[in-house]
């Protein structure tokens, strides 16, 4: 009996579902360059911006030009579909329309939270 009850704990344990969340995803490009994308996705709980901007650039067919940097522990995005930062541009990471405090591979994000990469004039 006891073997049993074993068992059955183990099966509920692997059994568990394994929580989700919805993020939506924007890629803005500069005017006569490309359509800016939009799209909603569900990924697991523990899931990075950098894996929601992948999976869209995936599903899109958007190209990435991206720099993995180990002393921040994150990527930077150098370009999208042919559009490169230069030295009158450069691509941005935007959580909820504010400038995220910490990259695309260390930025956690919420359910229902709103993603943007986005191509800015330097000023």
């Amino acid at each position: 009996m006891k073997k049993f009850l074993i068992a059955l704990m183990i099966i509920a344990l692997i059994a568990q579902p394994v929580l989700a969340k919805d993020v939506t995803v924007i890629y803005n490009f500069p005017d006569d360059t490309s359509d800016d994308v939009q799209e909603t996705i569900t990924l697991e709980e523990d899931a990075n911006s950098f894996h929601a901007l992948i999976t869209v650039a995936d599903n899109q067919g958007l190209s990435l030009n991206m720099t993995y940097y180990s002393s921040f522990d994150s990527w930077f995005i150098n370009g999208v579909n042919g559009v490169d930062g230069n030295a009158e541009q450069y691509w941005h990471f935007w959580v909820n329309n504010e400038a995220s405090a910490v990259g695309i591979g260390t930025h956690i994000p919420e359910d229902k939270e709103i993603g943007r990469a986005s191509c800015r004039e330097r000023v």
